[in-house]
């Protein structure tokens, strides 16, 4: 009998022989502290967690006791007594400090004490983020007397503040990497940040730094990569004594490579943009309205002038920049560029710049226009022809015509500058429209002239469209008779994509 592969000729397997007592208590200590620091690492208070771990053993007690690094993270939910033993365990090993008295019922006298407790140690900073609706005088104090030789990142959020920018840690020079001040103006003494390489400043609503201040303290960052303003830059007042700096040369940022002002509703991001070069920037983002600027394109120029070769870069990866248009705004988007800027009843103004100043004839654009039709027509009439005549994508969707203006100006050629024909937006390619009965008969009979008009020699062909996508409410087309056959064919001819709202 063959038995060859049967249970009887199998090797018999060794049970495996686990050591009696093995257990998380047998790790080396090193080992254990390091499972006990990860444990520990969460978004809130650590210390209560940390002291009760020191509770499961007398092993893990020695191990929390002789762990400095466990101690480290002190925030202002802890209780005084806890964080004076954490002060005490951590020894001399950097502290990570985070303070929020912004809540209400982080204005409990115990958190304020904790605070002071934690000021007398700043030489032990590290990281340190303080967030609160006032400015204690002691707090400053205390930030402007001690060092921090140790300080990597620093926030400073206030809610209510004299003005008066403090001198920070006795104007010593630091290791600060970042830099985040809120509600607070920004100043240092020369060389003191001169490791820093991200700033972010956010001036809480309140009256901002001058120009020339902002652009003084700029000058002292050679090392800065990143550099993030949002609030107000006043212009300095007649015999203010920052009128001596010359900030009307531009200031230039050699390694800045992240660059965004947001100015709100004030028109700062034009003064503070045209007063910086950042030759090697990569990604910008600029936002602010245009209020005291009867030249838009002046201003404009001088806001984004310098950052257009950045923006031109992404022509090389084939990317669409995209134009959002209204009748006070225009947005501006690419790959590294975020641009909104608003005046009055000059959205199509602004966006007519962009189109023509910012691609050049390698960048594809994505024109939405959200705007009353005969303005989405005045927009498109503009932007359709000459050399930038570079809209590949056309947004009507969201015009309150459903874009049958701006349809029937793309049926028929027009006559250029230069007296020649040529047809509308030539490299149309993606549509979207929204329409009602009466703007299905217009875009059918858009698509049937431009069609054949593909055919006409004395006029360059138009580009025939990829995509149409068709939105808008059913119920209001009506008998919608031969439209929706007739477009479904053209597209078909054309070789291209139709989409239709669902239950069409």
């Amino acid at each position: 009998m063959d038995v060859t592969g049967t249970e009887a000729e199998q090797p018999r397997q060794r049970p495996v022989n686990y050591k009696v007592g093995t257990s998380i208590q047998d790790l080396p200590a090193e080992l254990l502290a390091m499972i006990l620091y990860y444990t520990t690492q969460t978004s809130g208070p650590c210390l209560p967690h940390v002291q009760e771990l020191g509770t499961v053993s007398s092993t893990w007690r020695e191990v929390v006791k002789g762990t400095p690094r466990l101690w480290c993270r002190v925030t202002g939910d802890d209780p005084p007594r806890l964080i004076e033993r954490a002060i005490h365990e951590s020894k001399d090993a950097p502290l990570n400090i985070k303070y929020d008295f912004v809540k209400p019922h982080r204005v409990a006298k115990s958190v304020v004490e904790s605070l002071w407790l934690v000021c007398a140690h700043i030489h032990r900073w590290r990281r340190a983020r303080l967030v609160m609706r006032w400015t204690p005088a002691r707090l400053l104090e205390a930030l402007a007397t001690q060092k921090a030789p140790l300080l990597e990142t620093f926030t400073l959020q206030v809610k209510a503040h004299n003005g008066v920018p403090p001198k920070l840690f006795q104007g010593a020079i630091l290791p600060l990497q970042k830099l985040d001040l809120y509600g607070i103006p920004a100043k240092g003494d020369e060389d003191q940040f001169k490791s820093l390489r991200i700033l972010n400043i956010d001036t809480q609503g309140v009256s901002g730094p001058s120009l020339p201040s902002l652009a003084a303290f700029l000058q002292t960052l050679p090392e800065l990569e990143e550099f993030n303003f949002k609030g107000t830059c006043l212009q300095p007042l007649a015999g203010d004594s920052d009128l001596s700096i010359p900030y009307q040369d531009p200031i230039i940022l050699p390694r800045v490579t992240r660059f965004s002002v947001d100015t709100g509703v004030f028109s700062g991001v034009v003064d503070i943009s045209s007063c910086l070069r950042a030759p090697i920037c990569q990604e910008i983002a600029l936002e602010g309205a245009l209020v005291g600027h009867s030249d838009l394109s002046e201003a404009l120029s001088r806001a984004v002038g310098h950052f257009i070769a950045t923006i031109r870069s992404t022509s090389k990866l084939g990317k669409c920049i995209s134009i959002v248009a209204t009748t006070s705004s225009a947005d501006l988007w690419a790959l590294n560029a975020k641009l909104r800027f608003s005046a009055d009843s000059r959205g199509v103004e602004i966006a007519h710049w962009m189109i023509h100043s910012i691609p050049n004839s390698e960048m594809e654009v994505a024109l939405h226009a959200r705007l009353p039709g005969p303005s989405a027509r005045d927009l498109v009439s503009v932007v359709s022809v000459g050399s930038s005549s570079n809209v590949t994508e056309l947004d009507l969707s969201d015009t309150d015509d459903g874009g049958s203006s701006v349809l029937q100006y793309l049926s028929s050629p027009i006559l250029t500058i230069a007296e020649f024909r040529q047809w509308p937006l030539p490299r149309l390619e993606n549509l979207s429209v929204g329409c009602d009965r009466g703007g299905l008969a217009s875009l059918s009979q858009m698509l049937q002239i431009r069609a054949s008009g593909a055919d006409d020699m004395e006029v360059s062909r138009p580009a025939p469209l990829k995509k149409l996508k068709i939105c808008g409410d059913k119920e209001n087309w009506g008998d919608n008779g031969g439209f929706k056959v007739e477009i479904e064919r053209l597209m078909q001819e054309m070789g291209g994509s139709l989409s239709w709202p669902v239950g069409v």
